[in-house]
Order: structure tokens, then sequence, then C-alpha cells
């Protein structure tokens, strides 16, 4: 991802699918959440208001910001930080659909066990050597998906195979309701360093909200490029990450340092999960370059590409995958890449796919511990958004697609 800024990153409409695309299922047994140790260092819980009915009958959460304070999870280990999600219910995606495109990052390309330095403190940059095990470290780790306009967001949906099947955890549709899921952007900047730049954003994922708030599904151009903003909704093009609704240092522990202002949310953990999007990048103005890629949660915690675990270039520390990026060489292609640890290995396609200009299309990401880590573009409708689960097959067959 190309860098843009002191702190940029890298620089309802429901899908018509046929019956038969999706099986019904029961719906999965409610799992419990296990109890998770707090900080060290205790501060007030932020307020919350409470719970609210979404738009498909699901409660959730309203958050709020408070005052700001830093908090870490030191670990000898990435792994550790996983924790169980409640699945989503609803019926089985027993088609692959139509693969128009693949890449795979297998074997030393797919990362594996190493090590990066994690940030322990924002404002001195503080850092510390972690260790990493598991065959698609350091993706393994908690992680949020970046979205930077121009473009528009359908459906968003993350699946979690960390328990046997991959069942839904996350979701969001355009003009509807988000579950366990997050919007957050990066302009909530401190200029005195001290604290992380990451906060809520406005509807239009611009500016700072004061609480989380609904997601419209349209990311802008961006407004005064060329100027000296170094704000991404200006600069680059507007810039929004999710997260998970899991607090940090309230609900779960962290890895890496966050800030304690109720800003702070975990990614997806373990070593099992698949992300599906489904989203258009219709042309707009300079520079043009909208992209969906993936971070450590702890990137953004922290400084992003000030201080952060993630650094510069193709040495990518804790990681960073780009799963469709536009690059300025050539406007009409994306691109995927993936950075991790001091940059030996640092695959890709400058030309994966074709750009979405006309109409959406469906990427999907997996990252499998059997396998290794996969992005591939379907058919925009080829996947159903309403689905609980995505059948072993399926994922079978996206893994073995060329």
């Amino acid at each position: 991802m190309k860098l843009y800024g002191i702190f940029l990153l890298a620089a309802a409409m429901v899908s018509a699918v046929s019956a038969e695309i999706c099986m019904s299922a029961p719906d999965f047994p409610e799992t419990q959440t296990p109890e998770t140790q707090h900080p060290e260092t205790q501060t007030e819980v932020p307020a919350t208001d409470s719970p609210v009915k979404t738009q498909d009958g699901s409660t959730k959460q309203s958050f709020k910001a408070n005052d700001a304070d830093t908090s870490v999870l030191g670990a000898d280990d990435a792994t550790q930080q996983a924790t169980q999600q409640e699945p989503i219910s609803g019926a089985i995606q027993t088609l692959a659909g139509n693969v128009v495109s693949s890449y795979s990052y297998t074997g030393v390309n797919c990362g594996g066990p190493g090590s990066y330095d994690q940030v322990t403190n924002i404002g001195s940059c503080s850092k510390t050597t972690v260790k990493t095990t598991s065959p698609v470290s350091p993706l393994d780790t908690g992680v949020t998906l970046a979205f930077r306009g121009c473009m528009t967001i359908f459906n968003i949906a993350v699946f979690d195979g960390n328990k046997g099947s991959w069942s839904k955890v996350s979701s969001y549709e355009k003009g509807g309701a988000a579950t366990n899921m997050v919007f957050l952007n990066n302009e909530n900047v401190d200029y005195s360093g001290a604290t992380s730049p990451e906060g809520f954003c406005k509807a239009d994922g611009t500016g700072v909200a004061n609480e989380s708030t609904p997601f419209g599904g349209t990311l802008a151009e961006a407004t005064n490029h060329g100027g000296t903003s170094i704000l991404a909704s200006q600069a680059t093009g507007t810039e929004v990450h999710i997260m998970t609704e899991k607090r940090c240092g309230v609900d779960v522990e962290c890895e890496g340092a966050y800030d304690k202002d109720g800003t702070a949310f975990q990614g997806w953990t373990g070593g099992k999960k698949i992300f599906l999007t489904k989203v258009s990048m219709g042309n707009c103005g300079a520079p043009n370059v909208p992209a969906i890629w993936m971070l450590p949660d702890q990137a953004t915690h922290s400084g992003q590409y000030s201080c952060n675990c993630r650094g510069m270039g193709p040495a990518g520390g804790c990681g960073e995958l780009d799963i469709a990026e536009v690059l300025e060489k050539d406007t009409s292609f994306i691109s995927t890449h993936y950075y991790f640890y001091d940059g030996t290995y640092n695959p890709g396609n400058d030309q994966f796919g074709k750009r979405p200009v006309d109409g959406p299309t469906t990427y999907v990401t997996i990252i499998d511990e059997d396998y290794g880590v996969k992005v591939l573009e379907i058919g925009a409708d080829d996947f159903d958004f309403s689905c609980g689960a995505i059948s072993d097959d399926v994922v079978k067959q996206w893994e073995a697609a060329k």
C-alpha cells in the first residue's frame, strides 16, 4: 500500500441470489465468550448506551469515546489473543460461483513462524520483539480490513473457521445493519504523537464522530489532492477500517499499545478466517486509487504508518495484505501484494484483475493455516451474503482455483 502522508494507511442492496445457492440450515447453537483478563493499569470503563435493535433484528451496542489513555499487552507469541466469536445464523453457501481471477500466497510466500517489533508505547514509540508460530503468521493475529475511495461498499461478511466449520461472525450491508462490526478511520489526529489517530468515523467515512455511527456505504474521492493535508479524505480518498465490537481492555485483551478512549476494538483473530466484500470502484478524480487491504489491528491501534508494527515498503513487519488495490501506473487494473517480516519475500501481482468500474464485484480473502493465504474475485452475485456459513467443499474449491 503506497504511503500518502504521515498517518495515512499504506500511503440497502441485497444480493439477488437464487435459492439453490444456499441450503437451509438450523440456527447455530449459542456459544459462550470466555472471560478475559483486564490490563494491569485500570481505567474507567467508557459509558455506553443501552443496546438497540438493528434492521436484521440483532442487538447492537452503541459505543462512545472518552478521555484518551494508552495501554499495551505484551506477548511472546502473537497467537495468544484469539477469542471465541458468536456465529450469525443462516443458510449454508454451497456453490463456489464463477472464479474470475485468483492469487495464492503459499509456502514461504504466506509468512509462517517469524518475528516483528510490536509497539508497547505510542508516545515514545517503544517496541519489543514478538515471535509468531502459525503457518499463516503474522495474519493469524487480530486483523482489520481497510477501504479507500472512491468506492461503493455493498456488502461485507466475515467467517470464522477456527471451530471446525466456516460460520459467519460479522456482516454489513449498504443502507442496512452492521452486526459485530465497527467503522473507524484515522482522522482523530493527535499532533503531539502521544496517542493514536484512530477514532469513530461519520456516516460518509470522514471526520470524527463521538460514537459508533452507521456507515452509509460510499467512500468519496480526495477533496484536495496535491494539498498539504495529512487526512486521507482530502489527500488520497476517504478511508475507513473495520473491527469487531469487542473493546480492547474491556471485553478482550488486544495486542500492542492502544488508546483507552473507547475507540480501540479487536479485529478478527485466529488462523482460519474468510472475508468477503462486494464493492464497485468507479473512476474519480486524482489520485483515483481505491483499495482494499488487510492490516493487523495493532497497526491501526498505534500510529499506523507513523509508529506501528507494520513499517513501510517491502519490510512488512507484522504484515500487510493488499487485497484489491488500484495503482497509479495503470488505474484500469487492481493489484494484490503481501508484505511481512523483513521483506525477504514480498510476492504479488500488479494486474490481478480488472477494476470493477461499471458495477460491483465480489472479492474473497482466505486465511487458512491448513492452506495459506488466497485472494479471489468471483461474480458480483455469486455469493449470498445472507448465508450464515460456507461449506467446506466451497472453501476447497476456492483454494484449488487457478
